[in-house]
């Protein structure tokens, strides 16, 4: 193995500087989203009221954090990790991509009779009306 490809990948600094930008946004607006959750309870009616008022907040925060990272990495694969127009070629034919051989996709084993779900058809008998 050498040096080179023992260093794993290497990112640009505005790149790094962009990811952690965009990781302060989303702090910014998961702040944002929990101090507005206080406006979606009921009138507060007992002493522990704050306490749970507080976690609320706290959990819709942290909710809303993993909601908006992992919708946001879902749209950067889709934007950046396309196909090129036209292109139907096959992939390298490596153990788990789901590109390679498209004959030998399982869709195809099903039409005849290998989908688990049309075993329990086999052999059943229709009953008398």
């Amino acid at each position: 193995m050498t040096p080179s490809s023992a260093q794993g990948p290497r990112f640009s600094p505005l790149s790094l500087v962009a990811l952690v930008g965009w990781v302060v946004l989303l702090i910014a607006i998961s702040i944002w989203v929990g101090q507005q959750s206080y406006h979606w309870l009921p009138v507060q009616a007992s002493t522990a009221a704050p306490l749970v008022d507080g976690l609320f907040s706290f959990e819709t925060a942290i909710g809303t954090f993993v909601f908006a990272g992992v919708v946001s990495v879902m749209v950067w694969v889709v934007l950046m990790h396309r196909a090129e127009k036209y292109d139907e070629s096959d992939a390298e034919p490596i153990e788990g991509n789901t590109r390679h051989a498209r004959q030998h996709h399982p869709r195809h084993a099903w039409s005849h009779g290998a989908h688990p779900c049309s075993q329990r058809h086999r052999g059943a008998r229709r009953l008398p009306r």
